[in-house]
C-alpha cells in the first residue's frame, strides 16, 4: 500500500490550515481605480484581509477593519474561526452522516513574531488540553518563503480590484466574491474574543534554551 493510498484512508484523522494576510494598502477603502492626487493616505480607511485555506473544507477572505490590532490575539481569533469551520463541516458530513472532528491539526503560518508568540502555544496547547485536537503542530515558513497557493488567492483578487472602484466594504467584498467562481467564502469580521485577557495568568514565560 502507498503512502498516499495509507493518507486518503486516514484523511478523516487530520486538518490543515494555513493562514496569511494580505498587503493592506491593497484594500483601503475606498478603493478607486485611480487614486486622485489631492488625496492623502490620512484620507482612506485601513482595511485588513485575512486568507486561509482549510484542507477539504475551503477557501475563506475574512475582512476587518483596522479597530482590530493586526496582533497575537487576532491571529488567534482567526485560527480559532478556522476550527469552528472544520467543526461545522465534519458536523455536515456528507449530508445524512456526520465526520468524526480530525485527530490532529497542522497550522502553517509565515515566520514572524506574532505567529510564534506565547500566546498562540497557550492556544494551542488548550485545544489539546480540552480535547479538540489531540495534537497541533505549528509549522513556520522559512525566512525569505510565502505561501503560493493563498498569494495566487490575493493575486486573482488584486488583479480584479484595480479594474473596480469600491466606496464601502460590503462592495469590496462584492469585488473578491465576482473573481472567485470556485468557491472562495468572503465574510466581513466584526467582533473577536480577548484571548489574551482570557489566558492572563495561565501563560508562562518560555524561551529558547538557545
Amino acid at each position: 500500500m502507498t503512502k498516499s493510498i495509507a493518507m486518503n484512508k486516514t484523511w478523516h484523522k487530520y486538518a490543515s490550515v494555513i493562514i496569511d494576510g494580505m498587503t493592506q494598502w491593497t484594500t483601503r477603502l475606498p478603493h478607486f481605480r485611480r487614486i486622485p492626487k489631492h488625496l492623502d493616505s490620512k484620507d482612506f480607511l485601513d482595511v485588513h484581509n485575512m486568507g486561509s485555506m482549510i484542507e477539504n473544507v475551503g477557501r475563506f477572505m475574512d475582512f476587518n477593519y483596522a479597530n482590530f490590532k493586526d496582533d497575537a490575539n487576532f491571529l488567534v481569533n482567526v485560527l480559532h474561526r478556522d476550527i469552528l469551520r472544520i467543526q461545522e463541516h465534519r458536523r455536515n458530513g456528507d449530508g445524512e452522516n456526520s465526520y468524526p472532528m480530525p485527530e490532529v491539526l497542522y497550522v502553517q503560518l509565515d515566520n514572524v513574531s506574532t505567529n510564534k508568540s506565547k500566546l498562540m502555544l497557550a492556544y494551542a496547547a488548550w485545544l489539546v488540553h480540552t480535547d479538540v485536537f489531540r495534537k497541533v503542530k505549528l509549522n513556520f515558513l522559512l525566512v525569505g518563503h510565502t505561501h503560493e497557493n493563498i498569494d495566487q488567492m490575493f493575486s486573482r483578487f488584486s488583479v480584479r480590484l484595480r479594474r473596480k472602484q469600491a466606496w464601502t466594504l460590503d462592495e469590496m467584498i462584492e469585488v473578491a466574491q465576482e473573481c472567485f467562481t470556485d468557491g472562495v467564502t468572503c465574510e466581513h469580521t466584526e467582533k473577536i474574543f480577548d484571548f489574551s485577557s482570557w489566558f492572563d495568568g495561565h501563560v508562562f514565560d518560555c524561551q529558547h534554551p538557545g
